[in-house]
């Protein structure tokens, strides 16, 4: 079963420009290649006689079959990173899944530990004082939950605990 993504007609596009990528650039490395290989190979022939047609022919001949070389080989190396760049994300992602779990598993309680003293505290202030510092620590509640620190039963939770909802504090 193939995992569809959102946007995956632009997706689908995008990664085959990045394949033509790798289409042209395996044969631009391999000439590059066999360019150098020719080059250099003549101007070995007249090595010694630095003033010979071969040598001076074989060595440019050498010297811009290594640059083809390298330009066959930057593009055939983006193309395949780019063209595999989802699959690569999606891996990193997988693996590090496991450690993001346990640092939320230990931080929950320090979390909620703190929030519950921040609701004491706050049921000891002035009703305006009170609110506003309610409003400060929700906001905060929300972004630990926008980014994913915490989850929702531990929202709902730490909530309850900053409202003064939970019969336990």
């Amino acid at each position: 079963m193939e995992q569809k993504f959102l946007n995956e007609e632009k997706y689908q596009a995008t990664r085959k420009k990045f394949l033509i990528l790798v289409v042209i650039g395996i044969p631009i490395l391999i000439g590059g290649i066999v360019m150098a290989a020719i080059g250099f190979s003549m101007s070995n022939r007249g090595f010694g006689n630095f003033e010979s047609n071969d040598f001076m022919s074989g060595a440019g001949l050498g010297i811009a079959g290594v640059f083809v070389t390298f330009i066959g080989l930057a593009l055939t190396a983006n193309g395949i990173i780019f063209y595999k760049k989802r699959d690569i994300a999606a891996h990193m992602t997988q693996s590090m899944m496991p450690i993001k779990k346990e640092v939320i598993q230990e931080m929950t309680p320090v979390y909620g530990e703190m929030v519950g003293e921040i609701a004491r505290n706050i049921r000891g202030m002035e009703p305006a004082q009170a609110k506003k510092c309610i409003e400060q620590e929700l906001k905060k509640l929300e972004e630990l939950r926008t980014k994913r620190l915490i989850t929702e039963d531990e929202y709902a939770q730490m909530r309850k605990n900053i409202l003064g909802l939970d019969k336990r504090t």
